[in-house]
Protein backbone atom coordinates (compact mmCIF):
# COMPACT_ATOMS: atom_id res chain seq x y z
CA UNK A 1 0.00 0.00 0.00
CA UNK A 2 3.10 2.44 1.04
CA UNK A 3 4.50 1.97 -2.54
CA UNK A 4 1.32 2.56 -4.63
CA UNK A 5 0.87 5.75 -2.04
CA UNK A 6 3.91 7.04 -3.11
CA UNK A 7 3.83 5.85 -6.63
CA UNK A 8 0.58 7.89 -7.22
CA UNK A 9 2.26 10.64 -5.46
CA UNK A 10 5.84 10.83 -7.70
CA UNK A 11 2.53 10.55 -10.84
CA UNK A 12 1.76 14.01 -9.27
CA UNK A 13 4.95 15.21 -8.59
CA UNK A 14 6.04 14.63 -12.44
CA UNK A 15 2.83 16.56 -13.86
CA UNK A 16 3.66 19.50 -11.50
CA UNK A 17 6.47 22.24 -12.09
CA UNK A 18 6.44 22.28 -8.06
CA UNK A 19 8.34 19.40 -6.26
CA UNK A 20 7.84 17.88 -2.84
CA UNK A 21 8.44 20.11 0.05
CA UNK A 22 8.65 19.51 3.73
CA UNK A 23 6.04 22.14 5.96
CA UNK A 24 9.29 23.10 7.46
CA UNK A 25 12.44 23.97 5.49
CA UNK A 26 15.82 23.30 6.57
CA UNK A 27 18.03 25.62 7.64
CA UNK A 28 21.65 25.38 7.69
CA UNK A 29 24.24 27.28 10.34
CA UNK A 30 28.15 27.82 10.00
CA UNK A 31 29.48 28.52 13.69
CA UNK A 32 32.24 30.18 14.43
CA UNK A 33 34.27 26.93 15.04
CA UNK A 34 33.39 25.96 11.37
CA UNK A 35 31.07 23.30 12.59
CA UNK A 36 28.23 23.32 10.33
CA UNK A 37 25.05 22.62 11.48
CA UNK A 38 21.88 21.80 9.20
CA UNK A 39 18.03 21.27 11.07
CA UNK A 40 15.05 20.29 10.12
CA UNK A 41 12.02 20.69 12.39
CA UNK A 42 9.51 18.36 12.69
CA UNK A 43 7.19 19.04 15.32
CA UNK A 44 4.93 15.57 14.43
CA UNK A 45 7.34 13.30 14.98
CA UNK A 46 8.52 11.98 18.49
CA UNK A 47 12.22 10.34 16.92
CA UNK A 48 15.36 12.89 16.81
CA UNK A 49 17.44 11.69 14.16
CA UNK A 50 20.61 12.58 14.23
CA UNK A 51 23.90 12.09 11.63
CA UNK A 52 27.31 13.65 12.19
CA UNK A 53 29.18 13.52 9.17
CA UNK A 54 33.54 13.77 9.04
CA UNK A 55 35.27 14.71 5.92
CA UNK A 56 37.56 12.48 6.03
CA UNK A 57 36.96 9.35 3.90
CA UNK A 58 38.98 6.87 2.12
CA UNK A 59 39.64 9.42 -0.27
CA UNK A 60 41.70 10.93 2.68
CA UNK A 61 43.71 8.20 3.85
CA UNK A 62 47.90 7.89 2.36
CA UNK A 63 48.13 4.83 0.96
CA UNK A 64 50.16 2.73 3.55
CA UNK A 65 47.05 3.55 5.90
CA UNK A 66 44.43 2.68 3.45
CA UNK A 67 41.63 1.35 5.76
CA UNK A 68 42.18 3.68 8.99
CA UNK A 69 39.20 6.25 8.21
CA UNK A 70 36.83 2.68 8.75
CA UNK A 71 38.93 1.58 11.28
CA UNK A 72 38.51 4.65 13.38
CA UNK A 73 34.74 4.36 12.54
CA UNK A 74 34.40 1.09 14.30
CA UNK A 75 36.38 2.22 17.15
CA UNK A 76 34.90 5.28 18.53
CA UNK A 77 32.14 4.17 20.18
CA UNK A 78 34.56 2.02 22.22
CA UNK A 79 35.87 3.92 24.57
CA UNK A 80 35.95 7.14 25.41
CA UNK A 81 38.26 9.30 28.64
CA UNK A 82 35.39 9.00 30.91
CA UNK A 83 33.11 5.88 29.46
CA UNK A 84 34.35 2.32 28.79
CA UNK A 85 32.59 0.25 25.51
CA UNK A 86 30.90 -1.35 28.02
CA UNK A 87 29.51 1.52 29.65
CA UNK A 88 28.60 3.32 26.21
CA UNK A 89 26.78 -0.12 24.87
CA UNK A 90 24.64 0.00 28.48
CA UNK A 91 23.99 3.73 28.24
CA UNK A 92 22.44 3.84 24.76
CA UNK A 93 20.69 0.54 25.23
CA UNK A 94 18.81 1.78 28.01
CA UNK A 95 17.98 5.06 25.77
CA UNK A 96 16.65 2.31 23.26
CA UNK A 97 19.19 3.33 20.59
CA UNK A 98 22.57 2.91 19.70
CA UNK A 99 25.14 4.80 17.52
CA UNK A 100 26.76 3.59 14.52
CA UNK A 101 30.03 4.25 12.94
CA UNK A 102 30.49 4.19 8.95
CA UNK A 103 32.48 4.84 6.38
CA UNK A 104 32.82 5.86 2.74
CA UNK A 105 35.28 7.21 -0.39
CA UNK A 106 34.12 10.68 0.08
CA UNK A 107 33.23 10.77 4.20
CA UNK A 108 32.83 9.03 7.42
CA UNK A 109 29.38 9.00 9.44
CA UNK A 110 28.42 8.81 12.68
CA UNK A 111 24.52 8.26 13.66
CA UNK A 112 21.65 7.73 15.82
CA UNK A 113 18.37 7.96 16.24
CA UNK A 114 15.93 8.48 19.53
CA UNK A 115 12.93 9.36 21.27
CA UNK A 116 13.02 13.10 21.78
CA UNK A 117 12.72 12.53 25.50
CA UNK A 118 15.94 10.89 25.54
CA UNK A 119 17.74 13.34 23.10
CA UNK A 120 19.69 15.14 25.92
CA UNK A 121 21.11 12.25 27.49
CA UNK A 122 22.13 10.85 24.22
CA UNK A 123 23.77 13.17 22.95
CA UNK A 124 25.83 13.17 25.97
CA UNK A 125 27.09 9.99 24.85
CA UNK A 126 27.18 11.18 21.06
CA UNK A 127 29.23 13.73 21.44
CA UNK A 128 31.76 12.01 23.91
CA UNK A 129 32.34 9.13 21.45
CA UNK A 130 33.09 11.64 18.40
CA UNK A 131 35.26 14.05 20.65
CA UNK A 132 36.78 12.19 23.08
CA UNK A 133 37.86 8.78 22.17
CA UNK A 134 40.69 6.90 23.98
CA UNK A 135 41.17 4.55 21.30
CA UNK A 136 41.95 1.72 24.11
CA UNK A 137 45.22 -0.56 23.10
CA UNK A 138 42.95 -3.48 23.41
CA UNK A 139 39.96 -2.39 21.68
CA UNK A 140 42.49 -1.21 18.35
CA UNK A 141 43.55 -5.09 18.41
CA UNK A 142 39.93 -6.36 18.52
CA UNK A 143 39.11 -4.34 15.88
CA UNK A 144 41.66 -4.96 13.79
CA UNK A 145 40.83 -9.03 13.76
CA UNK A 146 37.10 -7.95 13.31
CA UNK A 147 38.69 -5.95 10.22
CA UNK A 148 40.96 -8.97 9.45
CA UNK A 149 38.07 -11.66 9.57
CA UNK A 150 36.16 -9.30 7.31
CA UNK A 151 38.60 -10.13 4.36
CA UNK A 152 37.81 -13.84 4.32
CA UNK A 153 33.86 -12.70 3.50
CA UNK A 154 34.42 -10.17 0.70
CA UNK A 155 37.36 -13.32 -0.83
CA UNK A 156 33.95 -15.35 -0.98
CA UNK A 157 31.88 -12.35 -2.91
CA UNK A 158 32.33 -12.49 -6.52
CA UNK A 159 30.30 -8.87 -6.69
CA UNK A 160 33.30 -7.31 -4.15
CA UNK A 161 36.47 -9.22 -6.35
CA UNK A 162 35.30 -7.74 -9.08
CA UNK A 163 34.47 -4.57 -7.99
CA UNK A 164 38.26 -4.23 -6.21
CA UNK A 165 39.65 -5.25 -9.38
CA UNK A 166 37.68 -2.83 -11.16
CA UNK A 167 38.24 0.06 -8.77
CA UNK A 168 42.60 -1.00 -8.65
CA UNK A 169 42.58 -1.06 -13.02
CA UNK A 170 40.02 2.12 -13.68
CA UNK A 171 41.19 4.57 -10.99
CA UNK A 172 44.70 3.93 -10.92
CA UNK A 173 46.69 6.53 -8.78
CA UNK A 174 43.22 8.06 -7.86
CA UNK A 175 42.66 7.58 -4.10
CA UNK A 176 39.44 5.86 -5.35
CA UNK A 177 41.13 2.67 -6.53
CA UNK A 178 41.51 1.65 -2.85
CA UNK A 179 38.70 -0.36 -1.15
CA UNK A 180 37.49 1.72 1.69
CA UNK A 181 38.46 -1.50 4.10
CA UNK A 182 41.77 -0.98 2.94
CA UNK A 183 44.21 -4.15 2.74
CA UNK A 184 45.23 -6.66 4.66
CA UNK A 185 48.56 -5.35 4.61
CA UNK A 186 47.82 -1.78 5.73
CA UNK A 187 45.20 -2.59 8.69
CA UNK A 188 48.10 -5.01 9.80
CA UNK A 189 50.40 -2.66 10.75
CA UNK A 190 48.11 0.12 11.35
CA UNK A 191 49.01 1.53 15.20
CA UNK A 192 47.58 3.61 17.69
CA UNK A 193 49.60 6.58 16.97
CA UNK A 194 48.21 6.33 13.26
CA UNK A 195 44.87 6.31 14.39
CA UNK A 196 45.34 8.93 16.98
CA UNK A 197 47.22 11.17 14.66
CA UNK A 198 44.45 10.61 11.62
CA UNK A 199 42.21 11.30 14.60
CA UNK A 200 43.29 14.40 15.18
CA UNK A 201 44.27 15.45 11.75
CA UNK A 202 40.36 15.52 10.42
CA UNK A 203 37.78 14.94 13.17
CA UNK A 204 38.14 18.92 13.88
CA UNK A 205 34.87 20.90 14.28
CA UNK A 206 35.38 22.73 10.70
CA UNK A 207 35.67 19.29 8.95
CA UNK A 208 31.73 18.68 10.32
CA UNK A 209 28.22 18.55 9.22
CA UNK A 210 25.95 17.95 12.13
CA UNK A 211 22.21 17.10 10.54
CA UNK A 212 19.27 16.93 13.39
CA UNK A 213 16.16 16.19 12.15
CA UNK A 214 13.27 16.03 15.15
CA UNK A 215 11.03 17.92 17.68
CA UNK A 216 13.78 19.39 18.64
CA UNK A 217 14.10 23.21 17.99
CA UNK A 218 16.96 25.17 16.81
CA UNK A 219 17.43 26.95 20.25
CA UNK A 220 17.64 23.78 22.03
CA UNK A 221 20.46 22.28 20.40
CA UNK A 222 22.43 25.53 19.32
CA UNK A 223 22.65 25.65 23.54
CA UNK A 224 23.68 21.94 23.46
CA UNK A 225 26.01 22.06 21.37
CA UNK A 226 27.75 24.67 23.35
CA UNK A 227 28.63 22.49 25.54
CA UNK A 228 30.40 19.98 23.51
CA UNK A 229 32.34 22.82 21.31
CA UNK A 230 34.49 25.71 22.56
CA UNK A 231 34.03 28.90 20.42
CA UNK A 232 30.27 28.01 19.13
CA UNK A 233 29.01 31.11 17.90
CA UNK A 234 26.77 32.43 14.63
CA UNK A 235 29.77 34.16 12.73
CA UNK A 236 31.17 33.46 9.58
CA UNK A 237 33.62 30.77 9.32
CA UNK A 238 36.32 30.57 6.16
CA UNK A 239 36.07 27.13 5.16
CA UNK A 240 39.53 25.43 4.23
CA UNK A 241 40.14 24.51 0.38
CA UNK A 242 39.42 20.82 -0.50
CA UNK A 243 42.04 18.82 -0.91
CA UNK A 244 42.63 18.23 -4.77
CA UNK A 245 42.16 14.86 -6.03
CA UNK A 246 44.56 13.51 -8.34
CA UNK A 247 43.50 13.95 -11.79
CA UNK A 248 41.81 10.65 -13.36
CA UNK A 249 44.06 8.91 -15.91
CA UNK A 250 43.01 9.71 -19.47
CA UNK A 251 41.99 6.37 -21.80
CA UNK A 252 42.98 5.88 -24.98
CA UNK A 253 41.72 2.39 -25.40
CA UNK A 254 39.58 0.17 -23.62
CA UNK A 255 41.07 -1.35 -20.60
CA UNK A 256 40.28 -5.08 -19.64
CA UNK A 257 41.46 -7.84 -16.94
CA UNK A 258 40.88 -11.19 -17.24
CA UNK A 259 41.31 -13.43 -14.16
CA UNK A 260 40.49 -17.45 -13.66
CA UNK A 261 38.87 -17.26 -9.95
CA UNK A 262 37.65 -19.74 -7.32
CA UNK A 263 33.92 -19.61 -8.16
CA UNK A 264 31.72 -21.78 -10.50
CA UNK A 265 30.20 -19.02 -12.20
CA UNK A 266 32.11 -16.37 -14.59
CA UNK A 267 31.02 -12.65 -13.96
CA UNK A 268 31.05 -9.64 -16.21
CA UNK A 269 31.30 -6.18 -14.87
CA UNK A 270 31.63 -2.98 -16.98
CA UNK A 271 32.68 0.30 -15.84
CA UNK A 272 32.53 4.03 -17.46
CA UNK A 273 34.51 6.97 -16.01
CA UNK A 274 31.88 9.28 -15.55
CA UNK A 275 31.28 12.92 -14.07
CA UNK A 276 31.05 13.39 -9.96
CA UNK A 277 27.76 14.69 -8.14
CA UNK A 278 28.51 18.38 -9.57
CA UNK A 279 27.82 17.69 -13.24
CA UNK A 280 24.83 18.91 -14.53
CA UNK A 281 24.27 15.85 -16.52
CA UNK A 282 24.49 14.34 -12.50
CA UNK A 283 21.03 13.37 -13.01
CA UNK A 284 20.98 11.75 -16.85
CA UNK A 285 23.18 9.47 -15.75
CA UNK A 286 21.11 8.56 -13.13
CA UNK A 287 18.04 7.99 -15.89
CA UNK A 288 20.75 6.11 -18.00
CA UNK A 289 22.23 3.72 -15.42
CA UNK A 290 18.31 3.04 -14.62
CA UNK A 291 17.54 2.33 -18.12
CA UNK A 292 20.38 -0.09 -18.78
CA UNK A 293 20.42 -2.08 -15.94
CA UNK A 294 18.41 -0.88 -12.68
CA UNK A 295 15.17 -3.06 -12.05
CA UNK A 296 13.63 -5.83 -13.80
CA UNK A 297 11.59 -3.48 -16.55
CA UNK A 298 15.69 -2.48 -17.58
CA UNK A 299 16.80 -3.26 -21.41
CA UNK A 300 19.72 -5.63 -20.01
CA UNK A 301 17.61 -7.46 -17.89
CA UNK A 302 14.87 -8.09 -20.22
CA UNK A 303 17.37 -8.69 -23.18
CA UNK A 304 19.74 -10.47 -21.56
CA UNK A 305 18.11 -12.59 -19.00
CA UNK A 306 14.52 -12.43 -19.88
CA UNK A 307 15.07 -13.35 -23.82
CA UNK A 308 17.86 -14.69 -23.45
CA UNK A 309 18.77 -16.10 -20.68
CA UNK A 310 22.43 -15.28 -20.25
CA UNK A 311 22.43 -14.09 -16.80
CA UNK A 312 21.40 -15.40 -13.36
CA UNK A 313 21.73 -11.85 -11.89
CA UNK A 314 21.82 -8.27 -13.43
CA UNK A 315 22.35 -4.88 -12.23
CA UNK A 316 23.54 -1.77 -12.67
CA UNK A 317 24.54 1.44 -10.53
CA UNK A 318 25.95 4.87 -10.65
CA UNK A 319 27.08 6.67 -7.05
CA UNK A 320 27.13 10.05 -6.12
CA UNK A 321 30.56 10.86 -5.93
CA UNK A 322 32.56 14.12 -4.97
CA UNK A 323 35.15 13.14 -7.11
CA UNK A 324 35.39 11.12 -10.67
CA UNK A 325 32.84 8.57 -10.61
CA UNK A 326 31.41 5.70 -12.55
CA UNK A 327 28.60 3.59 -14.35
CA UNK A 328 28.39 0.19 -13.63
CA UNK A 329 26.91 -2.57 -15.52
CA UNK A 330 27.38 -6.18 -13.79
CA UNK A 331 25.84 -9.59 -14.87
CA UNK A 332 26.90 -13.39 -13.17
CA UNK A 333 26.72 -15.82 -16.08
CA UNK A 334 27.66 -19.14 -17.14
CA UNK A 335 31.36 -18.91 -19.21
CA UNK A 336 29.83 -20.40 -22.44
CA UNK A 337 27.58 -17.07 -22.50
CA UNK A 338 30.14 -14.44 -22.45
CA UNK A 339 30.77 -13.87 -25.89
CA UNK A 340 26.66 -13.58 -26.32
CA UNK A 341 26.33 -11.23 -23.86
CA UNK A 342 28.84 -9.09 -23.95
CA UNK A 343 27.87 -8.85 -27.80
CA UNK A 344 24.38 -7.68 -26.65
CA UNK A 345 25.73 -5.49 -23.99
CA UNK A 346 27.72 -3.67 -26.55
CA UNK A 347 24.25 -3.34 -29.04
CA UNK A 348 21.91 -1.96 -26.27
CA UNK A 349 24.83 0.85 -25.46
CA UNK A 350 24.84 1.55 -29.48
CA UNK A 351 20.96 1.59 -29.20
CA UNK A 352 20.76 3.84 -26.91
CA UNK A 353 23.31 6.00 -28.55
CA UNK A 354 21.60 6.15 -31.61
CA UNK A 355 18.02 5.60 -31.17
CA UNK A 356 16.36 8.24 -28.84
CA UNK A 357 14.62 6.51 -26.15
CA UNK A 358 10.45 6.24 -26.39
CA UNK A 359 8.72 9.10 -24.08
CA UNK A 360 6.72 6.06 -22.92
CA UNK A 361 10.07 4.25 -21.47
CA UNK A 362 11.73 7.40 -20.30
CA UNK A 363 8.93 8.30 -18.18
CA UNK A 364 8.66 4.85 -16.87
CA UNK A 365 12.31 5.04 -16.03
CA UNK A 366 11.48 9.01 -14.07
CA UNK A 367 8.69 7.31 -12.25
CA UNK A 368 10.64 4.07 -10.97
CA UNK A 369 13.70 6.82 -10.22
CA UNK A 370 10.98 9.09 -8.57
CA UNK A 371 9.92 6.79 -6.53
CA UNK A 372 13.43 5.16 -5.28
CA UNK A 373 13.78 9.04 -3.97
CA UNK A 374 10.01 9.01 -2.25
CA UNK A 375 10.68 5.30 -0.47
CA UNK A 376 13.95 6.19 0.76
CA UNK A 377 13.15 9.25 2.74
CA UNK A 378 10.29 8.18 4.95
CA UNK A 379 11.92 7.87 7.82
CA UNK A 380 13.78 11.35 10.23
CA UNK A 381 17.19 9.09 10.08
CA UNK A 382 17.03 8.41 6.20
CA UNK A 383 15.74 12.43 5.83
CA UNK A 384 18.91 14.06 7.84
CA UNK A 385 21.28 11.85 5.60
CA UNK A 386 20.26 12.71 2.48
CA UNK A 387 20.63 16.34 3.68
CA UNK A 388 23.86 16.10 5.01
CA UNK A 389 24.48 13.79 1.98
CA UNK A 390 24.20 16.55 -0.86
CA UNK A 391 25.86 19.04 2.25
CA UNK A 392 28.70 17.09 2.04
CA UNK A 393 29.70 16.61 -2.05
CA UNK A 394 29.37 20.18 -1.96
CA UNK A 395 25.77 20.26 -4.31
CA UNK A 396 23.79 22.10 -1.23
CA UNK A 397 21.99 20.42 1.54
CA UNK A 398 19.24 22.64 -0.38
CA UNK A 399 19.66 19.63 -3.23
CA UNK A 400 17.81 16.75 -1.71
CA UNK A 401 14.43 19.14 -2.38
CA UNK A 402 15.67 19.66 -6.22
CA UNK A 403 16.34 16.43 -7.59
CA UNK A 404 12.69 15.54 -8.57
CA UNK A 405 12.63 18.65 -10.85
CA UNK A 406 16.27 17.81 -12.18
CA UNK A 407 15.28 14.18 -12.93
CA UNK A 408 12.04 15.47 -14.85
CA UNK A 409 14.11 17.82 -16.60
CA UNK A 410 16.12 14.76 -18.10
CA UNK A 411 15.32 14.42 -21.96
CA UNK A 412 15.90 11.74 -24.97
CA UNK A 413 17.93 14.61 -26.28
CA UNK A 414 20.26 14.56 -23.01
CA UNK A 415 20.37 10.67 -22.75
CA UNK A 416 21.62 10.60 -26.68
CA UNK A 417 24.30 13.34 -25.92
CA UNK A 418 25.38 12.13 -22.48
CA UNK A 419 25.65 8.25 -23.42
CA UNK A 420 27.85 9.21 -26.82
CA UNK A 421 29.72 11.64 -24.36
CA UNK A 422 31.13 8.71 -22.04
CA UNK A 423 29.80 5.30 -22.88
CA UNK A 424 32.52 4.85 -24.85
CA UNK A 425 36.02 2.39 -25.19
CA UNK A 426 38.04 5.09 -23.95
CA UNK A 427 36.54 5.77 -20.92
CA UNK A 428 35.59 1.60 -20.52
CA UNK A 429 37.22 -0.78 -17.77
CA UNK A 430 36.11 -4.40 -18.06
CA UNK A 431 36.60 -6.77 -15.70
CA UNK A 432 36.04 -10.82 -16.83
CA UNK A 433 36.25 -13.39 -13.78
CA UNK A 434 36.04 -16.95 -15.42
CA UNK A 435 35.63 -20.19 -13.04
CA UNK A 436 38.41 -22.45 -13.09
CA UNK A 437 39.39 -23.65 -16.21
CA UNK A 438 39.30 -27.70 -15.70
CA UNK A 439 35.68 -26.97 -14.62
CA UNK A 440 34.24 -26.17 -17.86
CA UNK A 441 36.72 -27.88 -19.98
CA UNK A 442 36.86 -31.37 -19.26
CA UNK A 443 40.17 -31.50 -18.39
CA UNK A 444 42.72 -29.47 -16.57
CA UNK A 445 44.96 -26.18 -17.03
CA UNK A 446 48.00 -28.05 -18.16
Amino acid sequence: MKKLLSVLILTILLGQPAILAAANAPTKTVFSNGLTLIHLYEQSSEVVAMNLFIKAGAFSEDENQAGIANFIQQLLYKGTDTRSAKQIALETESLGTSISGSCDEDYALVSATVFKNFFVPLSNVFFDCVLNPSFPQEEVEKEKANILAAFRTREDSIFTVSLDLLHEKMYSEHPYHKPVIGYKKTIQNITRNQIMAFYEEYYRSENMILVIVGNIDKKSIIKLLEGYFPALSEESFAMPALRAAPATPKRFDIQEVTNETKFKQAYLMYGYLVPSVASQDYPVLKVISTLLGGGMNSRLFVNLREQQGLAYELDSFYPSRLFTSTLCLYLGLSVFNLDQAQGSIMKEIDTLKTVPVPEEELNSVKTYLAGQYLLSRQTNQSIAFYLGFYELLQKGYEYDSQYLADLKAVSAKDITRVANAYLNNNNLTKIQLLPPLESYSGGTSD
